[in-house]
């Protein structure tokens, strides 16, 4: 072997192959919550062009049209997402969002219900769910559905705290007994 085989001398390695695209995935998704929407479609399309299946590459470049307020690219591209994972929640959640802009309501509920039959913790559809029911009339479950989005957030948010605080007690700690030792340092070259 001359180690030319897809593991060989060029380096893309799967192993490698997989730490490029988490690297594009992270910068990715990092520009788009900065609102750099060309740089942030930049890196999907580097994900996509490394992992053609990567649903949620698919996902986030259909939520980048979305933005720009290119409905149909928008539509397309979450299609595509589900078309390579039927079970990808947030492309269900994200083609509600385009239909419930697009005044189809019925179906933007049906979207948004598929998503939570998925994931039956995501807040964020219980939420968009919510307010297709509202606008289509029908109040009562609008508010059910916001309750239950409130109370799912409810428990991110908490979780949320606990990590933070365990990892601030783990830096607490480590601060603590740098300083204990510090402390015996110079009072050690006090003496």
């Amino acid at each position: 072997m001359d180690g030319a085989g897809p593991e060989g001398r060029n380096g893309q390695g799967r192993e490698d192959i997989q730490a490029r695209v988490e690297g594009h995935w992270e910068r990715g998704n990092t520009l788009l919550h900065e609102g750099k929407l060309d740089q942030a479609l930049a890196e999907f399309e580097r994900v996509l062009a490394l992992d053609p299946r990567h649903a949620p590459a698919h996902n986030r470049v259909g939520v980048v049209h979305a933005q720009r307020g290119d409905l149909a690219q928008a539509r397309a591209w979450f299609e595509k997402a589900l078309d390579i994972d039927p079970r990808y929640a947030p492309a269900h959640s994200n083609l509600g969002n385009v239909l419930y802009t697009e005044g189809r309501l019925e179906e933007a509920i049906q979207s948004y219900r598929r998503a939570i039959a998925i994931d039956p913790g995501y807040a964020l559809a219980y939420h968009n769910l919510a307010a297709a029911y509202k606008k289509a009339g029908k109040i009562a479950q609008a508010i059910e559905c916001l309750k239950k989005s409130q109370s799912l957030k409810r428990r991110e948010w908490d979780q949320d705290l606990r990590r933070d605080l365990k990892r601030m007690r783990g830096k607490l700690g480590c601060a603590l007994g740098a300083l204990v030792i510090l402390a015996f340092v110079v009072g050690g070259l006090a003496l």
